[in-house]
């Protein structure tokens, strides 16, 4: 009996499907995941945890005028300034609020979690932790350059973007 050993981020690839006919995809080495129309999800910088689902969506100039805007190199360092005057103007510690938030959740070894909006992703580290090895994060955001900040915060085999 042969078997063929999958990576992580194969097996972590099985949970997506194309956002508009919901029908799985299938990984193309080099490039992406594809659908059954030929439509490529391309990985970001070759990075097979990083997937980008809008740009073979953009329908329009205005789509493209305000993913720019999102992906502008200014809007992670005005986003992390925001977040540093917010927890600083009601006088939270941001650590402490984040794991007390996050403890809500009550995530638990083994667990598969999508996080919508995942900013730098600060919350991820938290949730690694506590999904363990044996559970699955998929985070995702509008914002390309948010996604690769947080791919860089997290570089567990476990998390796909």
């Amino acid at each position: 009996m042969h078997s063929t050993s999958r990576s992580t981020n194969e097996i972590l690839h099985d949970a997506f499907c194309d956002p508009i006919s919901h029908n799985g995809l299938k990984r193309t080495f080099s490039l992406g995941l594809v659908n059954d129309k030929g439509t490529v999800y391309k990985f970001i910088d070759s990075n097979p945890r990083l997937i980008d689902f809008i740009e073979p969506m953009i329908a329009s100039d205005s789509d493209t005028a305000n993913l720019e805007m999102y992906n502008s190199q200014s809007s992670t360092e005005i986003y992390r300034n925001f977040l540093n005057w917010l927890f600083k103007t009601f006088g939270e510690d941001e650590n402490n609020f984040r794991a007390k938030s996050l403890g809500r959740l009550k995530l638990s070894r083994g667990m598969k979690v999508l996080v919508t909006g995942c900013g730098l992703g600060n919350d991820l580290p938290l949730m690694l932790n506590s999904v363990g090895v044996e559970g699955e994060i998929h985070a995702q955001d509008i914002r390309k350059l948010m996604v690769i900040s947080a791919s860089n915060l997290c570089e567990r085999e476990n998390i796909s973007f």
